[in-house]
């Protein structure tokens, strides 16, 4: 298909699923050994009536889509927030590992059934501060957002996920030949 007959079609069926093309922010790129490169390309294209930029490589729904299918810009990028992350996340191990030694000196020892002295359990802590632990927390979060998501018309994408599943995996083959094996 030639990048007009593209056009034409995404013009024609973007309103009908509620989308519009806003041509100014609308970019291409050309697939390196596209038979539509020239040497004497212009960094622009007019498709009735809209110039539309070409550009090497753009951001399209958080993925970079570049013209030669170069990932190891987005993995770098995503190598370094990890590192970032990481490293943010250290600090808050540090004074967490910090908090709770603090609190074993100030609560001090307690003494169990058997009459020996103990320090107190990290969940012992908890319950007398009454804060429950990050990993408690996360999961309360996903389960209030699964909640949101219950909530949603049974037609939006996020539900339609939640209620069939993840399809995509090695286990999905395996479903689709059970189901073929049974159907015969």
């Amino acid at each position: 298909r030639t990048a007009a007959e593209t056009d034409a079609g995404l013009k024609s069926e973007a309103p009908r699923v509620g989308l519009q093309i806003n041509a100014s922010k609308t970019k291409y790129t050309q697939e390196k050994g596209s038979s539509d490169i020239t040497p004497d390309t212009v960094p622009w294209m007019t498709i009735d009536d809209d110039i539309l930029e070409e550009v090497s490589s753009f951001v399209y729904l958080g993925s970079q889509v570049t013209g030669d299918s170069d990932t190891s810009l987005e993995i770098r990028g995503d190598i370094f927030a990890g590192n970032r992350t990481f490293c943010s996340l250290r600090e808050l191990r540090t004074l967490s590992g910090f908090e709770r030694k603090v609190l074993h000196t100030i609560f001090g020892g307690v003494r169990d059934a058997n009459g020996a002295w103990r320090t107190w359990l990290n969940d012992e802590q908890y319950e007398l501060l009454g804060d429950p632990p990050i990993g408690i927390l996360v999961k309360i979060g996903r389960l209030r957002w699964l909640g949101h998501i219950a909530r949603r018309p049974v037609s939006y994408p996020a539900r339609e996920v939640f209620e069939k599943g993840n399809r995509k995996g090695p286990n999905r083959h395996a479903e689709e030949k059970g189901a073929a094996s049974t159907e015969a």
